[in-house]
């Protein structure tokens, strides 16, 4: 993860406009080795308005680490929820960062969005059974009858 922001800059003035960046809620960082940007918001996913806001510590947190800033930012990345979490060197500019799903948010979101059915199994076959995985309500099993396996 590289910070992107004002490249053309001195690398002083870059390290403290990123700072003032976390601080203000929001900062522009890349997956180097795939040229992913991203325009992260340090701020939980609920928040509307145009109120100016401080993120908390759960977003952006200058104290874990000496030299670093670790930083959590909720999104919706090509429709699914996501969060970016990682951390960003501060003489540097360089660190760690990943996604993973958000899955509190996507039940949210889910009932609030209705989706169409994934897969019907009366349209393949109606001897297949259809239900939901343990521990997952977003995967599905599907039992065939034993000629199909």
């Amino acid at each position: 993860i590289k910070y992107t922001g004002f490249r053309d800059r001195p690398h002083e003035e870059r390290q403290a406009r990123f700072q003032n960046a976390c601080r203000d809620g929001r900062s522009e960082v890349a997956f180097v080795a795939t040229g992913t940007n991203l325009s992260l918001q340090f701020f939980p996913a609920n928040l509307h308005g145009d109120q100016r806001q401080v993120p908390t510590r759960e977003y952006v947190d200058f104290d874990r680490e000496t030299g670093k800033v670790h930083l959590k930012a909720p999104m919706i990345l090509n429709g699914v929820c996501v969060i970016w979490r990682g951390w960003i060197d501060l003489q540097r500019l360089d660190g760690m960062g990943f996604l993973e799903y958000d899955e509190e948010r996507a039940q949210v979101t889910d009932g609030v969005t209705p989706r169409p059915p994934i897969i019907s199994p009366e349209i393949i076959s109606p001897s297949l059974s259809l239900s939901r995985s343990k521990g997952n309500s977003n995967n599905f099993n599907i039992k065939a009858p034993r000629m199909w396996k």
